[in-house]
């Protein structure tokens, strides 16, 4: 996603032509850019909103002085070396830091966004909690191999306790003793034993050695099942067969609210688009996005923004085929039950459209309008004529390109000419196969 200020589309200018002037056009263009950041790299604030993110990572040497031409270097480090680079953002200010040094001016702390150009998004993959408490929402993509885990921890602790009975060689007593023998439980106290006891160290269980093995495959196991599930594809293992099929329909259902993450993550920085246009950028922009092949490119004016009515709504088409035709027959269903009760039973005409239809109302009106237009006679015989006149130019072009045509006179051969011949003509001098010929004659019925 691009937020553009000026042309929707710079050219690209070839090798060696142009290229400096062709970055600071590329600067001025496009002054938004939309990264993902590493939750690794990010410390922000608990409160609720934060208030201030600490964002830490390492940069090149070369790509810091490209963007920040006033740091001198003062190590004079090679280009590709990289340094600790840590951004400080709040409500108010700003602060980068290149190797524990700051690079901004006092003049140049400011955050004319006015605030934090951070967007939060849990993953959503432990959706059991009624309030979504963060702490709950935000847990690991591991939930479809928690029955590999659990088998995997059971057999690792049967075998601990296993080594560890063996290294310290726990001993017992031989023969059980009498009420009034008593082992000293006092350290440095000695205990007489009678002659006929002593102490044996006890046998321990044999560990199978297929453990080992079963370890091994679920180890393995732990490995695919989570890269083939979020690839669509089937898992291989232990947990193949109809438990991959479970795993594969509770992952779908938990990345579910993932990707209801990042939509609300996409709507809300497009929402600040609107922000920043109408209050620092002042100035026409475009919004240039790509979805299923295709370019959708909007221009914003910032007169003309509403922030309180004027709302982005982003949807990841996330579902499959299959889903998508079964959401379409419910919302067919509920719309033919709303028609049938007058429109005081099920859902409205808007909310049918756009969640079961995934349209707009206004746009499915217009087509259904178009739908029954094409049906009424008149318009189908007027559609019909037209695309026969289309047709007929058509064909007029392809013999004109193939030199079928007079060049000299391409108009239109009265009735009963053809290249100079009239039909009485062809009737006296019949050719071959032609009405008339001794060819079209022959073994006709008299």
């Amino acid at each position: 996603m691009f937020a553009l200020k000026g042309p929707l589309y710079i050219p690209r200018p070839e090798p060696e032509e142009g290229k400096e002037e062709y970055k600071e056009q590329l600067n001025r263009t496009f002054p938004f850019f939309f990264r993902a950041a590493h939750p690794q790299n990010i410390l922000l604030d608990p409160s609720d909103p934060p208030q201030y993110v600490i964002e830490a990572y390492e940069r090149t040497v070369a790509s810091v002085m490209l963007a920040w031409p006033e740091w001198k270097n003062p190590k004079s480090l090679g280009d590709m070396k990289k340094v600790p680079w840590i951004e400080y953002w709040d409500g108010q200010q700003k602060q980068y830091f290149v190797d524990g040094e700051p690079i901004l001016s006092d003049a140049d702390q400011e955050n004319w966004y006015g605030f934090l150009p951070y967007k939060i998004g849990y993953s959503g993959l432990g959706l059991d909690s009624p309030e979504g408490k963060p702490e709950e929402l935000a847990v690991s993509i591991i939930a479809p191999a928690l029955s590999a885990y659990k088998v995997e921890a059971r057999i690792k602790t049967a075998l601990s306790d296993n080594l560890e009975r063996g290294l310290l060689q726990q001993p017992t007593v031989e023969k059980m003793p009498e009420d009034d023998f008593k082992l000293a439980e006092v350290p440095g106290e000695l205990s007489i034993i009678p002659k006929d006891y002593g102490f044996t160290i006890r046998d321990l269980p044999k560990v199978s050695s297929d453990a080992y093995a079963m370890l091994g495959i679920v180890d393995t196991d732990e490995q695919a099942v989570i890269p083939a599930i979020l690839e669509g594809r089937w898992p291989k293992g232990v947990t193949s067969g109809y438990m991959g099929g479970v795993s594969i329909g509770q992952a779908r259902i938990k990345l579910k609210g993932t990707g209801a993450a990042w939509e609300t993550a996409v709507s809300a920085a497009l929402d600040d688009v609107l922000c920043l246009t109408k209050n620092v950028v002042k100035e026409p922009i475009g919004l240039m996005g790509f979805s299923k092949g295709t370019t959708e490119t909007v221009t914003l004016k910032p007169e003309k923004i509403n922030l309180a009515l004027h709302h982005f709504s982003v949807k990841l088409d996330v579902e499959t085929p299959e889903q998508k035709d079964r959401r379409i027959m419910l919302g067919q269903r509920l719309d033919t039950l709303r028609q049938q009760s007058g429109g005081l039973a099920g859902l409205s005409w808007e909310t049918i459209c756009r969640e079961y239809y995934g349209h707009e109302p206004m746009l499915e009106r217009e087509r259904m309008l178009v739908e029954s237009a094409l049906r009424n006679p008149l318009i189908q015989q007027a559609l019909a004529v037209s695309a026969m006149q289309d047709a007929g130019m058509h064909e007029a072009l392809e013999l004109l390109k193939s030199g079928m045509l007079g060049q000299s006179e391409q108009g239109t051969p009265q009735q009963g000419e053809y290249e100079g011949a009239t039909r009485k003509n062809m009737r006296l001098e019949p050719g071959v196969g032609e009405l008339g010929s001794e060819e079209e004659t022959e073994g006709a019925e008299e």
